[in-house]
């Protein structure tokens, strides 16, 4: 008999293989088989393998990415403070390769595109947003709240070169570069 699954169960097992073999292996009877289950226990969640890619970026839109910008909306205090914060927050709770592939896949498929661009403007978005409040005009705001989102993102697609070594190093990545951002260019 097989065993028990739950929605939850199907979906994790997507990330897992999107992370891990690219969105082409999100099928159905991978799914099944990794998860020691017949194909007929997903039927009973998902219409389909579209169905199923639906939920997978429902799921990263809402949940991985709402939780994750709920959290650093709760931050206060002066604007350094709160990208030292943001920073510390996305390097110790997101998944940058379930990012990584999020983005992969947003190369092969129309609706991943614009699911991923939705969402990235809204970080974009969220951090221009802080740059705003701090006095800086709209041009200065979006170019910074771009470069945070790309020092995050590349850093961290690139970690055998970009990446650091230590915690200690860092503390010391982030509040340099958090500097450089966070201080306003002198005309």
């Amino acid at each position: 008999m097989a065993k028990k699954n739950e929605k939850k169960d199907w979906l994790n097992m997507a990330f897992k293989l999107l992370r891990v073999k690219g969105i082409h292996a999100v099928r159905v009877e991978s799914l099944a088989r990794e998860l020691n289950v017949t194909k007929g226990g997903f039927y009973g969640y998902f219409l389909n393998r579209d169905a199923l890619l639906q939920a997978m970026l429902d799921y990263w839109e809402t949940v991985l990415t709402d939780q994750i910008i709920s959290r650093v909306s709760k931050i206060k205090g002066p604007l350094k403070d709160q990208l030292t914060g943001i920073l510390s927050l996305v390097y110790e709770h997101v998944d940058e390769d379930i990012d990584k592939a999020m983005s992969a896949w947003s190369y092969k498929d129309e609706r991943a595109r614009i699911v991923v661009n939705r969402v990235v403007r809204r970080r974009i978005d969220f951090m221009k947003g802080l740059f705003l409040e701090e006095g800086f005009s709209n041009e200065q705001a979006e170019l910074r709240a771009r470069l945070m989102h790309s020092f995050v993102h590349g850093d961290r697609s690139f970690p055998d070169v970009c990446e650091a070594k230590d915690s200690d190093e860092r503390k010391i990545l982030v509040r340099d570069f958090v500097e450089l951002i966070g201080t306003p260019i002198e005309s």
